[in-house]
């Protein structure tokens, strides 16, 4: 994708514009006294994402979601907020006209240690591009416990067997197997190695692919026609001063019918010196999301 992930996209929806990002704490920190939010949505409004997944919203749904309206403005974008109740670090997918959001739920609560955000989007027929139709799903996987993450995907494992396209789009806090664990603290182990070993666990998205979800980054992916995989991937976290570990936990997870109308995929790095991670982005041809 290179520059063109930053490129605008028609308002005829010609090419549909995947976006997922990590705010690293809301973009105002637990303090609430960063300033780092309005830079953040300038950097993917500059995208133009006709689909934007954000995860970690820090308080976004304070003051009658002031800070939530605030990225919905800055953004161009309309959308819905997902609870963390837990951790007040939410969920949200926005969405940019001619899309639209029909209908929405939130996981949260009980086994989930932050939320996701599931929303159906939907456009009508126009200037020659038929009406058509996405699930969406703001993934946050719990960023300790293997045991909770492993529980957590797998309530999303229908999206695998869903008949329309659907795509999973977040931080699943999941290292994939290039990822260098070697010297990596006891406390990072526990949360991201198998047991007793320096070996990434993959478990998480070892099941969605069983379930029939491609991981659009990886290289064990199925052929896809868009681009030669990489060898890795590219890593999205590791940046930011303090990491131990360049990992991959963020993701775009695509079941068969929306794999196959995807044409590009990137890692935007724009926003490193905002977050602590890296934001995966794709764009789909929105003729083969057509409503059938």
């Amino acid at each position: 994708m290179t520059d063109a992930a930053t490129a605008a996209i028609s308002p005829a929806v010609r090419s549909l514009t995947l976006l997922s990002g990590n705010l690293l704490a809301g973009g105002i920190g637990r303090s609430r006294s960063e300033v780092r939010v309005t830079d953040l949505m300038d950097i993917a409004a500059k995208i133009r994402p006709d689909v934007f997944a954000a995860q970690e919203c820090l308080y976004f749904d304070e003051n009658d979601h002031r800070l939530f309206h605030q990225a919905e403005e800055l953004l161009g974008m309309r959308g819905v907020l997902g609870i963390s109740p837990r951790t007040r670090m939410h969920t949200a997918v926005f969405v940019r006209a001619p899309l639209r959001i029909a209908e929405h739920r939130v996981y949260s609560g009980g086994i989930w240690h932050h939320s996701v955000t599931h929303a159906v989007v939907v456009w009508d027929a126009h200037d020659g591009v038929p009406a058509g139709r996405l699930r969406v799903a703001s993934v946050h996987l719990s960023p300790r416990n293997p045991t909770r993450r492993l529980l957590e995907i797998a309530e999303l494992t229908d999206y695998g067997a869903a008949s329309e396209p659907a795509v999973l789009l977040g931080d699943t806090n999941t290292e994939d197997e290039h990822t260098d664990l070697s010297g990596a603290s006891r406390d990072m182990l526990v949360r991201y190695a198998r047991l007793g070993t320096r070996i990434p666990d993959t478990a998480p998205i070892d099941l969605l692919r069983s379930a029939g979800i491609s991981d659009l980054a990886d290289p064990k992916t199925d052929a896809l026609a868009f681009a030669i995989p990489r060898e890795p991937p590219a890593r999205t976290t590791g940046h930011w001063p303090g990491k131990q570990v360049a990992g991959r936990p963020d993701r775009i997870l695509a079941n068969a019918p929306a794999a196959a109308a995807v044409t590009e995929f990137a890692v935007v790095t724009a926003a490193r010196h905002l977050t602590d991670h890296d934001w995966p982005c794709a764009r789909l041809n929105p003729a083969a999301l057509a409503m059938r």
